[in-house]
């Protein structure tokens, strides 16, 4: 059991690794709609590096304005893993969906995300030192860094796998008014947050589909 819930929860760390940079590019494209796609995936790039300490990359994106929402495909998250080649997180196609509240005060809220494809690998030696990002520590404040505050009304994750050192799971999950903030303490080095979420429906494993 304590494996288990080890395995859920790290997974659910890498996913909200993956949606920081995805809020990211949304805004960045939003903001910055003069600038040429290579130059704005850069940015992008950088400012997830910046706040998660993960090196994101993505091949394409396509930004659809007539309902707001964002295609990103193969996307690429590496944490601190040794082989490149197995990068903390993987993603075929991921699209975002946006809506407006107000155009004056300038409110929005993320509508849906689906994930399709995603593939995360964790690992954890002896040591309990394991391949999650780490945010780069700050030498003019040792206090903790608010490292995402996020609200999603619908997050759908597709055909999903997790690989707990090497071991292979399957991983489906339907989710709403999903909600996660996290911080992260350098003098600890530990994330710390909370995540909620209703109407959720999980497929893990061989486990049958678990509605809560």
């Amino acid at each position: 059991m304590k494996r288990w819930k080890k395995v859920v929860l790290w997974g659910l760390a890498v996913v909200i690794v993956l949606l920081v940079g995805t809020v990211v590019t949304l805004v960045q494209l939003l903001d910055h709609n003069e600038g040429f796609r290579r130059r704005i995936l850069a940015k992008v790039e950088n400012s997830v590096r910046e706040s998660t300490g993960a090196r994101l990359e993505v091949r394409d994106f396509n930004l659809r304005l007539s309902n707001l929402s964002l295609d990103l495909y193969n996307v690429v998250v590496h944490g601190t893993e040794q082989d490149p080649n197995k990068p903390l997180l993987g993603v075929d196609h991921l699209q975002v969906g946006l809506t407006i509240d107000s155009l004056l005060n300038r409110k929005w809220h993320v509508r849906d995300i689906i994930v399709d494809h995603p593939v995360a690998r964790m690992s954890v030696n002896k040591a309990g030192e394991n391949n999650l990002p780490k945010p780069e520590k700050k030498s003019t404040s040792s206090s903790n860094t608010n490292v995402f505050d996020l609200a999603i009304r619908e997050l759908r994750l597709n055909s999903g796998e997790i690989y707990y050192n090497d071991q292979k799971t399957p991983v489906e999950a339907d989710l709403h008014d999903f909600k996660v903030n996290a911080n992260f303490d350098p003098a600890q080095n530990k994330y710390s947050g909370d995540l909620s979420y209703s109407a959720g429906k999980v497929v893990y494993g061989k486990y049958a589909p678990v509605e809560h």
